[in-house]
């Protein structure tokens, strides 16, 4: 590292260290007084308020002990979990699960040390009660103060990781337009390529700075933080050259984006066999407790959207018939799991022909203000997906679930389009998913979108994509192309 590189970047580093102290304090202490919070009010409903009240001999000593201690104990568990690491900090999803689990640890934790003290035992309803309300009563501040970093982005341009990408393709161009799009608190200063002269523009207003030979000045003149190496983009020696300097310490993070992923059927991690690294491919299909989980999730939740949504399928099915006359309903072949072919059925919106999602061009819009009739329930049934409500039933059914990728029509032209590939036939397609709440603005984009879902389920990403989808659905303004 040069005297220069170091001057450039130590105004950064302190900036950075004093903002990740500022985080860290803000959620330590939040996490603190929640956990302690949730156990102070399981002390009262089990002890004082009567809601579980009977006899039995208490040393309110002990709890207070138990609570403070309990608490701090908490909060090493959630440091070490990585629940204070900004990449965890902003992950939606990945960060309340990590919270389900920390509070869980902590709970198993509190149980093997209670036999610490045979002569008195903790009570189970209020360990029970503990971590109920920890789990919410953390959540819920999570929520909360993610709102306040997210302001703390936008004013002051504070957890904003600047990212420089190498190599120019397809494929990191799609990628530099998700994280755009995103808004993940990660800013793309610009491209380094071998191929392309410098000042080449490649999406709006990110261009070539220089060669990836140039790496570490360009990093430091900018102040750089976190690079991603296209490796099917670059040359071997550049690749080579790359991956050899991330060994030493600059001021950056390297991560690696192979481009091989995409024609990957499945997930894979990486495994050792006689000390030789190899990728393990894993099966893309939901299997396991995962299956349980996802179903118990389809049949709970579209028992309840099915029972609440009747009423409002009796005023649509009123409204189409006296707005427009029949039929209420249309339908359509789509393939299933395992390309099983089945019929779903959706209200008449004489919409149903047009393209829902724009294709390769971003600019080209479709205008549903003017689709050639007077049908103005079906237009608002189209803009706002509730043309999609009669595909509970089908999710009841088993041939659907309530999140996955689109439902598409079996057919010659959907096996040799762009959009299609074989790990979207090996999970159910989806009453909503990735590609309506998350802006699919190109083929490419949908299929990419799918294919992170399928190899990275988890609950939590069936969970966030439904609110979601409600939250857009009462906003159908802001709705992206379906």
């Amino acid at each position: 590292m040069t005297l220069e590189y170091d001057v450039a970047t130590a105004a950064m580093r302190k900036a950075k260290r004093y903002q990740k102290l500022v985080m860290i304090a803000i959620l330590g202490v939040g996490d603190f007084l929640l956990v302690s919070l949730a156990l102070w009010l399981a002390w009262n409903i089990r002890f004082h308020d009567g809601v579980l009240d009977f006899e039995v001999m208490i040393d309110s000593g002990l709890y207070t002990g138990v609570v403070l201690l309990t608490a701090v104990f908490f909060v090493g568990i959630f440091a070490l979990m990585g629940l204070y690491d900004q990449d965890h900090l902003f992950g939606g999803a990945r960060e309340y699960g990590l919270v389900f689990q920390g509070c869980t640890y902590g709970m198993v934790a509190l149980v093997v040390a209670s036999y610490s003290n045979r002569n008195q035992s903790l009570s189970r309803d209020w360990l029970l009660s503990s971590w109920i309300l920890s789990i919410i009563g953390v959540g819920a501040a999570r929520f909360l103060l993610r709102r306040l970093l997210f302001l703390l982005r936008r004013s002051r341009g504070w957890f904003i990781q600047k990212t420089l990408l190498v190599g120019v393709s397809d494929h990191s161009i799609q990628i530099a337009r998700q994280i755009k799009e995103q808004a993940a608190g990660v800013k793309i200063v610009g491209f380094l390529d071998e191929f392309l002269p410098v000042g080449s523009i490649v999406l709006a207003n990110i261009e070539v700075l220089g060669t990836p030979d140039q790496i570490h000045e360009i990093t430091a003149c900018h102040h750089v933080e976190q690079v991603i190496l296209f490796s099917n983009a670059v040359a071997w020696e550049t690749f080579h050259d790359t991956m050899y300097l991330s060994g030493y310490k600059y001021g950056f993070r390297l991560n690696l984006s192979p481009g091989f992923y995409e024609i990957l059927t499945s997930g894979f991690k990486v495994t050792h066999q006689a000390l030789v690294p190899l990728l393990k491919v894993e099966p893309a299909r939901i299997q396991g407790v995962d299956w349980i989980l996802k179903t118990t999730l389809d049949y709970l939740l579209g028992i309840v959207l099915f029972l609440v949504s009747l009423p409002l399928d009796a005023l649509i099915v009123l409204a189409i018939y006296f707005s427009d006359g029949r039929p209420i309903f249309t339908r359509h072949q789509v393939l299933g799991l395992n390309g099983e072919i089945f019929w779903a059925r959706k209200f008449r919106t004489n919409l149903s022909g047009m393209a829902r999602r724009r294709l390769d061009d971003p600019k080209s819009k479709i205008d549903i203000g003017e689709p050639g009739s007077d049908f103005w329930v079906g237009r608002f049934l189209f803009r706002s997906g509730l043309d999609k409500l009669p595909q509970l039933w089908a999710v009841l059914r088993g041939t659907l679930s309530l999140v996955g990728p689109r439902a598409n029509a079996p057919g010659k032209e959907f096996i040799e389009s762009p959009a299609f590939h074989p790990s979207l036939l090996t999970v159910k397609p989806g009453w909503t998913g990735p590609w309506a709440v998350w802006g699919a603005h190109t083929i490419a984009d949908e299929k990419r979108l799918n294919l992170h879902y399928i190899r990275n389920w988890t609950i939590w990403s069936d969970l966030q994509i439904l609110f979601h989808t409600f939250r857009l659905a009462l906003c159908p303004q802001s709705h992206p192309p379906q």
